[in-house]
């Protein structure tokens, strides 16, 4: 399988759950996240696909505003 390089910029909180999990399997924090990623594509594609048009950080402003509003209720 062909590797490439990215740079992301990720919270610490993160960051330091990732090196846990990753410590925790005794795998490195790249193969974690390739595992999380690959196991998360699928799903995320489909949800992409239903959000028509709408960003998954849209759609997480969204639901985190009807939370807001519900707890105010």
């Amino acid at each position: 399988m062909v590797k490439g390089r990215i740079n992301l910029s990720l919270d610490q909180r993160i960051i330091d759950e990732l090196v846990k999990m990753a410590d925790k399997q005794g795998i490195s924090v790249s193969s974690l996240v390739n595992s999380i990623l690959k196991g998360g594509l699928d799903t995320t594609n489909e949800l992409v696909e239903a959000l028509e048009g709408m960003s998954i950080p849209e759609l997480l402003d969204v639901l985190t505003a009807r939370g807001r509003e519900k707890k105010k209720k």
